[in-house]
C-alpha cells in the first residue's frame, strides 16, 4: 500500500513538472554549480595553504612564473574569495528554482483536489468531515510543500557530497575510504527514526482533523449549544482533543530533533 502511494505521488509530481523542463534544467544547473564551487574551495583553500607555507603546487608554480612569487598568496585569496561567492549565487538561484518547482506542485494539486471535491455528488459532499476536508486542501497540501522542498534540498546536497567525496579521495584516499565505510553506519538511526516519524506523522494528522471539526461544530451549532447551555461540555472536548493533538505533535518533533542529532 505505502509503495502503490509512493508511485502515485510519483506519477503526479511528473505529471505536473512535464511541462518545466526548463526550470528542471535550471535546477540542476544550479545543483552541479553549487557542488563544483565546493570542491574549487576546497582546492584554492589547500593551495593557498601549501603556498603560505612555501611548499609550491602546479597552481602556484605557475602563477608565481607570470605573476611573481609575491602575487600567489593575493590572486590564490581572490580567486577563492570569487569561487565562493560564485557558489552562494548558484545557491540562491537555486533556492529561487525550488520554490518555482513547489508553486507548481502545490497549485497543480490543489486545483486536481477542487476539481474532485466539486465533481462528487451532494450526498456524498455532506457525508465527509469538514475538518478534514479543509485540513486535506490547505494542510496536507502545505506538508506536501514541504516535502518537496526537502526532497530538492536533498538532492541538491547530494550533489555536494559527491563532491566532497571527490575531493577527498584527491587529497586523501584512505580518508575518504574510511568515510564511505562510516558513512552507513551514521545514517542508519537516520533511516529508523525516519520510519517512526512517518508512523507518528499520521496519527497527527487524525488528531488534527478532529480538532477542526469539533472548532467547526461549535461554529455551525453556537445557537443548539447556548440553547442547551452546552458551553462548557464543548469547551471541555475541545480541549481534550487539543490535547491529544498537540500530545501527537510533541512526540513528532521529538523525533525530528533525534534525527538532527
Amino acid at each position: 500500500m505505502g509503495r502503490e502511494m509512493n508511485r502515485a505521488i510519483i506519477h503526479l509530481i511528473a505529471s505536473l513538472l512535464r511541462c518545466q523542463k526548463l526550470l528542471l534544467v535550471r535546477f540542476f544547473v544550479t545543483s552541479m554549480g553549487r557542488a563544483l564551487t565546493s570542491m574549487a574551495v576546497i582546492f584554492f583553500i589547500r593551495e593557498f595553504l601549501t603556498s603560505a607555507v612555501n611548499e609550491g603546487t602546479g597552481l602556484t608554480q605557475l602563477i608565481a612564473g607570470s605573476f611573481g612569487a609575491a602575487a600567489v598568496l593575493w590572486i590564490l585569496a581572490s580567486l577563492l574569495l570569487l569561487t565562493y561567492t560564485c557558489g552562494a549565487i548558484f545557491f540562491y538561484d537555486n533556492q529561487i528554482v525550488v520554490q518555482r518547482i513547489i508553486k507548481v506542485i502545490e497549485l497543480g494539486v490543489m486545483e486536481r483536489l477542487i476539481r474532485h471535491l466539486l465533481a462528487l455528488s451532494v450526498p456524498y459532499a455532506d457525508r465527509q468531515r469538514s475538518g478534514e476536508v479543509i485540513q486535506t486542501l490547505r494542510n496536507d497540501v502545505t506538508q506536501m510543500r514541504m516535502v518537496v522542498h526537502a526532497a530538492a534540498n536533498m538532492l541538491l546536497e547530494s550533489f555536494v557530497v559527491a563532491g566532497l567525496l571527490i575531493m577527498a579521495a584527491w587529497i586523501s584516499p584512505s580518508l575518504a575510504l574510511w568515510v564511505l565505510l562510516v558513512l552507513p553506519v551514521v545514517s542508519l538511526p537516520i533511516f529508523l527514526v525516519s520510519k517512526r516519524l512517518r508512523v507518528r506523522s499520521y496519527t497527527v494528522r487524525k488528531t488534527g482533523y478532529l480538532l477542526f471539526d469539533m472548532i467547526l461544530e461549535i461554529l455551525n451549532g453556537m445557537r443548539v449549544i447556548k440553547t442547551f447551555r452546552g458551553e462548557e461540555i464543548q469547551t471541555r472536548m475541545s480541549i481534550e482533543k487539543g490535547s491529544a493533538y498537540f500530545d501527537e505533535l510533541i512526540h513528532m518533533i521529538r523525533l525530528q530533533a533525534l534525527g538532527r542529532v
